[in-house]
This record gives C-alpha cells, sequence and structure tokens, in this order.
C-alpha cells in the first residue's frame, strides 16, 4: 500500500493528526486480521520432549493438514546424536603463501609501470621521480625538441623469476624539433625489465631494449565494393555510420548473413574516414 500517498490524500483540507490517527486505525484492523488468520488455522506439528532414557528414539504425533476427516499418524523418528563435535583449528597463512597464490597482481603491477615508464622515458619534459633506474644514462634534450608518447601498450610479459617481469610494449610518439613540424613516428617496440618485490612494490631495474615490432599475420584482401546496394540496406547502413559525420554510401557486397556496406564519414575536420557496416538479413 502507498503510505505516504495517502497521507498526502489524507492531510488536504483536514489536520495531519487526523491523518495520522486514521493510517494507524488502517494499520492496527489489518494486523488483528492477520492474528486471527493465523489463530483459526491449525497448528501443523506437535513434538513431544522424550526423558533423558528415552534418548533412543523420540515420538513425534503429526496432524495432516485442516481436513474433514483428518487422520492422525504416529512415526518413530531416530534421536540425534550426542557425540561432541571436535573443534577445528583455524588456518593460518604466511605472508608468502597469500602471496603465490595471486601471480596475476605482481604481472599486472609490472605492466603498469612499464607502461607508465614508456610513456614518460620517451617524451620531452620532467620523468617522474624514481621511474628511470638510478645510475642510468641521462637522456639529451636540445633545445627545441619535441617527443611525446600518443599511446603504449604492452603485447606480452614474460615471468623470468626471482619477481622479475619482461614486459614488451609497442608504442608511438608525436615527435618534431624547430625545422620540422611535429608528426607521428612509427610504432616501435621496446623490452621493460620490471620488478615487483614481496610488498607489491615495483621499479624498472634497466633501460628499455628495442625489439622488433610484433608479426603481422597474412590475410585476404577486402572484397570489392562494387555492386549496387539495395535502397533499405543503404539506409539501414547510413543510419548506423550516422554518430561518426555526414556518411555517404560507397558500395557493398552481398554476403550469407546480408550486406557488407562501406561507407565514407566526414567529421568535423573535414577528413572523410571510409568504414564498413555490417547489415544482417
Amino acid at each position: 500500500m502507498p503510505w505516504a500517498m495517502l497521507a498526502d490524500e489524507l492531510d488536504r483540507g483536514k489536520n495531519r493528526t487526523m491523518a495520522l490517527t486514521v493510517l494507524a486505525a488502517i494499520a492496527v484492523g489489518i494486523l488483528a486480521f492477520m492474528v486471527v488468520r493465523s489463530i483459526r488455522q491449525a497448528p501443523g506439528t506437535v513434538v513431544e520432549i522424550p526423558a533423558a532414557a528415552e534418548q533412543a528414539e523420540t515420538v513425534a504425533t503429526t496432524h495432516a493438514p485442516v481436513m474433514a476427516g483428518a487422520v492422525t499418524a504416529t512415526t518413530l523418528i531416530p534421536a540425534p546424536s550426542m557425540t561432541p563435535v571436535a573443534p577445528v583449528d583455524p588456518v593460518l597463512y604466511t605472508e608468502e603463501d597469500l602471496r603465490a597464490g595471486v601471480p596475476d597482481v605482481d604481472m599486472r603491477l609490472a605492466v603498469v609501470r612499464a607502461e607508465w615508464f614508456v610513456s614518460e622515458y620517451f617524451s620531452t619534459g620532467q620523468v617522474s621521480d624514481g621511474l628511470i633506474p638510478e645510475g642510468a644514462t641521462e637522456r639529451s634534450m636540445p633545445d627545441g625538441a619535441y617527443s611525446w608518447v600518443e599511446w603504449a601498450r604492452a603485447i606480452a610479459v614474460d615471468a623470468v623469476g626471482g619477481g622479475r617481469y619482461d614486459v614488451t610494449v609497442v608504442f608511438r610518439t608525436m615527435a618534431g624539433d624547430g625545422e620540422q613540424p611535429i608528426a607521428a613516428t612509427a610504432p616501435r617496440t621496446v623490452l621493460v625489465p620490471v620488478l615487483v618485490d614481496d610488498d607489491g612494490a615495483s621499479a624498472v631495474i634497466d633501460l628499455p631494449a628495442p625489439v622488433p615490432l610484433p608479426d603481422e599475420a597474412g590475410v585476404d584482401p577486402l572484397p570489392e565494393p562494387a555492386a549496387d546496394v539495395p535502397d533499405p540496406v543503404a539506409a539501414a547502413a547510413l543510419e548506423e555510420a550516422a554518430a561518426f559525420g555526414d556518411a555517404t554510401v560507397v558500395g557493398g557486397t552481398r554476403l550469407a548473413v546480408g550486406w557488407r556496406v562501406v561507407v565514407t564519414v566526414t567529421d568535423a575536420s573535414g577528413a572523410a574516414f571510409p568504414l564498413a557496416v555490417l547489415v544482417s538479413g
């Protein structure tokens, strides 16, 4: 029952005390109805407590549900065992035991440290204290030099042992100087050795080492979007691509599961980007 709404209705044009009185009367009436209903129902089960000398068996008199001609049955139920249960000693785990079960946590710490390190190490400007290993050769930052890590992603983690993890990180920078405009560089890959100690603290323990970029998988060429796209399919593709900008249908390819429609979208910069929209059916 919406008590708050009922109180608001009763309070309109009347004294609030009267409204609360009416609500209390309704609540008492509902409670009385529930009590009377429960009293009228017959008890379900009556159990006789056996004497101490008769613990071998317990006599329980069970009545069937309240019905005309109900039959009373007597059932012998074995008494529960009185054998005391031996207390269980608490199991204590050492810190080494607890840490041994969460290797994924240390690996995540190593990945975060490696990505953080690459993001600052290959960017001009101040590097966070303690991020570069102590005693490492200093970087050279001539006037006008600019480098900023656009993205850095760990693609592999090798657990060497003793808390050391060799993390492979692929990254790309935006770089330039006083004579060349700032532009994106080609992606590069480095291996960053990270140590995670027993307290969960991590640190880069050596300079990054250059490693080859990951291999590219061989794939088949994309199908030519040469077929004319039916109007309903084109309309569905344009609706899907509308969030990216002004869309235009280039063409499509009929597949077993529907249509692969190629559209170009022009964003706020004026550049156009082709997208592939799958219209099922």
